[in-house]
């Protein structure tokens, strides 16, 4: 019996054909407040930095408070406890965006370098930048993009009873089963190019990894 095959470059020429787009992630609050500093930090809000100043200059201070001993707290210590976890909070988001900021220049460099190198997909590419006065580099580690692949239960419903066309039955011992062949699929599509529109919702696209700034020794 012929293997199936679904092989991370079977399932990429189906979406060259496609042309499937990535899908966008949704934003949450937190992404919210994070790109609201950003846009303070590079738009130079003064009266928002001023803000996160006087918090990081009072925050030792702050976080070395006493609430005391006590088993349950005062009103007026549960108020401390807050005003410690807000003023970490906003700081360490502070800090987050800081990071991110670094992390983009660090990348826009590297993926620059990328593209003069010749790389075919210069954004998710890993390289590095030599710092070599501090006996450090950035390194863009990590990056790359997932494997696409295929929703074969919403494939079969679309394909109807054209689903046996471009499947190949394998069995295993006492276990009969069906799975996807590529080759048969992409045979179908030439053949049929309405097929290629039909299936076109079934295509699950590979996603951009998310590539890690790290900071190495040279």
């Amino acid at each position: 019996m012929a293997k199936a095959t679904t092989t991370k470059a079977g399932v990429q020429r189906l979406f060259d054909r496609a042309g499937k787009a990535v899908a966008k992630a949704r934003t949450s609050t937190v992404s919210a407040r994070k790109a609201q500093l950003l846009q303070d930090l590079e738009g130079f809000n003064l009266e928002r930095l001023i803000e996160l100043k006087e918090e990081m200059s009072s925050f030792i201070d702050l976080i070395t408070l006493s609430l005391g001993e006590v088993e349950l707290m005062t009103e007026s210590q549960a108020h401390t406890l807050m005003t410690q976890f807000l003023a970490q909070r906003d700081i360490g988001e502070f800090m987050d965006v800081c990071r991110g900021r670094i992390k983009d220049v660090a990348f826009q460099h590297i993926t620059a370098a990328q593209k003069i190198a010749g790389a075919a997909d210069p954004e998710n590419t890993n390289g590095h930048i030599d710092v070599p006065s501090m006996g450090k580099r950035f390194c863009r580690e990590a990056a790359g993009v997932g494997d696409p692949s295929i929703n074969e239960v919403l494939l079969k419903s679309i394909l109807g009873d054209r689903w046996s066309e471009v499947y190949v039955e394998e069995v295993i011992p006492e276990t009969k089963t069906y799975v996807l062949s590529m080759e048969k699929l992409m045979d179908l599509v030439d053949s049929d190019p309405v097929v290629m529109e039909q299936i076109r919702d079934a295509l699950i696209p590979g996603i951009p990894k998310v590539a890690k700034l790290m900071v190495r020794d040279l």
